[in-house]
């Protein structure tokens, strides 16, 4: 019996992506990541000069399961609303469509994460216009760049 498989036109980025309605929202959305990773504190660094924009935290950071999931569409392991704790902290997941990662697209067409896990740092981009261009984006591969590092986030 023939057989065909699941087929993701690059413009569905774009059309996520438009969903978020604002610069403020898709902040918040990053900014929210960072809660929800145990973070005490969120860094926002803007650069006119070099056209970029830096978000940093000290949260749990996303080691290699964590970075697939990232670019699982639509698909996230939290749940909103629940609690969840880390040794004595608290705090009500605020995030859990699985569309975070979008949010940084709102800022400009190429995004860079860094991120750091248990003593390893992974260091992965993307091209919104590049994505968008593609017929097929289930076999698009990410790369990523590891390294050692001593801190999380």
């Amino acid at each position: 019996m023939p057989s065909t498989y699941m087929k993701f036109d690059g413009e569905l980025i774009e059309e996520l992506s438009n969903k978020i309605p604002s610069a403020l929202f898709a902040l918040n959305e990053l900014i929210k990541n960072s809660y929800d990773a145990f973070s005490p504190s969120v860094i926002i660094e803007i650069s006119p000069a070099n056209q970029t924009i830096s978000i940093s935290d000290k949260g749990n950071g996303m080691g290699p399961s964590e970075i697939d999931k990232l670019f699982h569409i639509s698909h996230s392991s939290k749940n909103y609303g629940q609690v969840i704790y880390k040794e004595e902290i608290e705090r009500i997941t605020q995030g859990s469509k699985g569309l975070g990662f979008l949010a940084a697209f709102k800022f400009g067409d190429r995004v860079e994460w860094s991120t750091c896990r248990n003593g390893e740092l992974s260091k992965f981009s993307l091209v919104k216009s590049k994505l968008v261009a593609e017929d097929d984006l289930s076999g698009i591969e990410i790369e990523i760049d590891t390294d050692k590092s001593s801190e999380n986030g």
